[in-house]
């Protein structure tokens, strides 16, 4: 499997785990007797899963500007998650003052599939160079 192809997968895989993560419950509200979970597509899962598809499209089609889109959709993906980290209430809206929010397997997801969506597309670009210096050098 040649280097550009292996980035190109790696970004792939890291856009799966974006749409894959962003299905899934974000978090989970405990209060008195009942427990919610509250899926990513109930907040910005929504755009974290058009995020992950982009990316898993950019990366299928490959070169330079490709690669380009897939660094950018997987960091912004990585972005809107660490904010909802950040502030886990953004997507609790019937938290009172009395109920415990808890990150769940779905955010974490999105943030490890961003972090191979952007290492793999840097990747890829980086083997799109050299691949283009080696092009003008013969």
């Amino acid at each position: 499997m040649t280097t550009s192809l292996a980035s190109r997968v790696l970004a792939i895989v890291g856009g799966v785990l974006i749409v894959l993560g962003s299905i899934l419950p974000w978090m989970s509200i405990e209060g008195g007797r009942r427990t919610l979970h509250e899926a990513g597509t109930n907040g910005d899962g929504k755009w974290t899963v058009a995020l992950g598809a982009a990316v898993i499209a950019a990366a299928a089609i490959g070169g330079l500007v490709p690669s380009i889109v897939a660094t950018l959709c997987s960091g912004a993906a990585g972005i809107l998650a660490l904010v909802n980290i950040r502030d886990p209430r953004r997507l609790a809206d019937s938290s009172g003052p009395h109920m415990q929010v808890e990150l769940a397997i779905g955010i974490w997801l999105v943030v490890v599939g961003a972090i191979l969506g952007v290492v793999g597309s840097l990747a890829a670009i980086e083997g799109s160079s050299s691949s283009r210096d080696e092009a003008a050098a013969d």
